[in-house]
């Protein structure tokens, strides 16, 4: 007598096409003999950094050019403009960090993040990240950092921006560790 709730005999391949995973798997349950395949689509995403300097112009917002890739599944991250365009729908978990260079800060002034879904800064549309603002005078790095989860739809764009009231134009860091860019599709 086979097995009841197992296998005799499984084998199978796995191979990835075109950026998809396909799995397949012949299995032999009393004698009788079962294939199935399986075909998973490759994830929406990607992660880039910044490892060169970026001037941030004083108060007005400027959109972070991540320009090194890490890894982008579906070419949706120009690494030109900073700016990714989903080409699948869905759930999107998005992770950012930007850091300025040493600088002499005052008393209030501050460094946030800002991320925007097809450059609208309405409720729902944009989120913050952490805003550093200065208590004392200081000559230091700030830095800012967020996390938000958009709905998007085939076409929408997503890009970071940094704002700070320093009172003159200030660089970003140059270490890829303090300027990132990561958007994953989780649903």
């Amino acid at each position: 007598m086979g097995a009841i709730f197992g296998t005799d005999d499984v084998s199978g391949l796995i191979n990835e096409v075109d950026g998809e995973v396909i799995i397949s798997a012949n299995t032999t349950v009393d004698g009788a003999l079962t294939s199935t395949s399986y075909t998973a689509s490759a994830q929406s995403g990607f992660s880039a950094y910044r490892a060169a300097a970026q001037s941030i112009a004083n108060e007005t917002g400027s959109v972070l050019i991540f320009s090194t890739e890490v890894y982008d599944t579906l070419g949706e991250y120009d690494n030109t403009t900073g700016i990714f365009t989903a080409t699948v729908a869905g759930t999107y978990q998005c992770n950012w960090s930007v850091g300025l260079t040493t600088a002499t800060y005052e008393i209030g002034e501050f460094m946030y993040t800002h991320i925007l879904k097809n450059n609208l800064t309405t409720v729902g549309n944009s989120y913050y990240g952490q805003i550093t603002r200065c208590e004392a005078a200081v000559t230091q790095g700030i830095s800012s950092v967020g996390s938000c989860i958009f709905q998007l739809a085939i076409g929408d764009t997503l890009r970071v921006l940094a704002v700070h009231n320093q009172g003159a134009a200030v660089n970003c860091s140059t270490n890829g560790r303090h300027n990132y860019f990561q958007v994953q599709k989780i649903a």
